[in-house]
């Protein structure tokens, strides 16, 4: 048994990401359940990037977590398979639910767009605090696509 450190495990999650075998899926679908969320939001990741719909039962449960990384992980992941009512209402609901989870909502409305999240997103861009500032920072980067 080989025991690494956060960084380590960071590193081989990517390359497992990458290599595409059934034994690399099953060493991240095993990471799924290690008890260090961002070991887990890693593993959801990476199976999320492999773009295998045979994967989505895996990542699914992990649109309920706790932990703010796995949760975006896996939305943004799943995105293709959710229904728009559904992606919002999930989004949303992250927006609310405190800093660290507003802000991978916001990281994930970066990657995919707001819809009709926009006006809550503006919302949050009036806190005079770090999840103000990354909601300011998606809304002048918006404002910026509709000018290209």
């Amino acid at each position: 048994v080989v025991l690494l450190n956060q960084q380590e495990w960071d590193k081989a999650a990517a390359a497992l990401g990458k290599i595409r075998s059934l034994g690399a899926v099953r060493a991240l679908a095993g990471a799924l359940a290690d008890s260090s969320g961002r070991v887990r939001a890693n593993a959801v990741e990476c199976l999320g990037r492999l773009g295998d719909p045979r994967l989505a039962g895996l990542l699914e449960p992990f649109l309920r977590s706790t932990h703010n990384r796995c949760r975006a992980n896996a939305i943004h992941a799943l995105w293709e398979r959710l229904a728009p009512d559904d992606r919002e209402a999930r989004l949303r609901e992250m927006l609310d639910a405190g800093d660290r989870m507003a802000l991978s909502a916001l990281w994930v409305l970066s990657l995919r767009g707001t819809g009709r999240l926009r006006g809550l997103v503006e919302a949050l861009a009036g806190r005079r605090d770090h999840v103000g500032a990354r909601a300011l920072q998606w809304c002048l980067a918006a404002v910026e696509g509709v000018r290209a």
